[in-house]
């Protein structure tokens, strides 16, 4: 997937690799939004969805 050039260097920035990073992200089509800490709870506490 190709990201968004301002995405790729502020990760690059940090040390990230957001192709490694997908719950960090979510891009459509030109835009990629940061997703908010609410919606990555399942990937950061381990909890499952449901």
């Amino acid at each position: 997937m190709k990201l968004p050039l301002l995405s790729r260097k502020i990760a690059q920035g940090l040390g990230a690799h957001l192709e490694n990073l997908s719950n960090l992200e979510e891009v459509k089509g030109d835009t990629a939004t940061l997703l908010s800490a609410a919606s990555r709870t399942h990937y950061l506490f381990g909890i499952a969805k449901g």
